[in-house]
């Protein structure tokens, strides 16, 4: 839990899901909250659900409108699943199903209210797969180019066999100039494209080690609330 701690120092907003590792009517207890002091937050759920809780899913929102993402997280949810009895603490029982809807939920607030994920990554994906397109159109557009240019030379040959030389040479200027633009091309994109993937790594990275840290601290023990059994 320390190692954690110092990993996401305090003054970040989260919205954040919590596996309690209890169950209710064969399904899993999960807490959901925001925090923006994460120490005491997580110590906290330590205390009252033991330390074999864990963090599920972590999403990070600007601090001056995490009140309002929560507002409609806990809109979004509020007709789909069932607390348990005498809940106060914001707590889900879900299903495999249910925990894939709440995840989703929680991406679709981020992408709301931040647009930068700590839990999924798809977005970058998605914007690598567009400069890859971009790339691809590009060669097509300069393969066009060349045949027409050869498509013109034919026709001056017909025309002007004289002329021949010159167009040759026109044709290879033309075919230099289209083969250095591609490649600048070619460099740029893959420069955005390195970038896109380097930002999805660094996500990947990230929450990686927020939950496999959170995971490994095995240190803090706490009775667990008489309410539910463990799993």
């Amino acid at each position: 839990m320390e190692a954690f701690m110092k990993l996401v120092p305090n003054g970040i907003a989260y919205i954040y899901l919590v596996d309690t590792n209890q169950c209710e009517d064969d399904k899993r207890v999960f807490k959901f909250g925001r925090t923006t002091n994460v120490k005491d937050r997580f110590y906290s759920h330590a205390s009252s659900f033991g330390d074999d809780c864990r963090l599920d899913t972590l999403v990070l929102v600007p601090l001056n409108i995490l009140s309002a993402a929560k507002t409609q997280f806990k809109r979004m949810i509020a007709d789909m699943f069932r607390c348990p009895s005498g809940n106060t603490q914001e707590l889900l029982v879900l299903d495999t199903d249910g925990h894939n809807v709440i995840r989703k939920c929680m991406q679709t607030v981020a992408d709301t209210y931040n647009g930068n994920l700590a839990l999924h990554s798809h977005i970058l994906d998605s914007k690598v797969k567009q400069v890859q397109n971009q790339m691809h159109e590009l060669c097509l557009k300069h393969e066009r180019q060349i045949v027409v240019l050869e498509c013109m030379l034919g026709v001056a040959n017909e025309l002007a066999r004289g002329k021949i030389g010159v167009l040759e040479q026109q044709l290879e200027t033309a075919q230099l100039q289209l083969e250095q633009q591609a490649e600048m091309s070619r460099l740029r994109l893959e420069t955005q494209e390195l970038k896109f993937n380097t930002q999805l790594l660094e996500k990947d990275r990230r929450i990686a080690e927020l939950i496999g840290l959170e995971e490994e601290d095995g240190a803090i023990r706490r009775v667990k609330p008489a309410c539910y059994r463990a799993c």
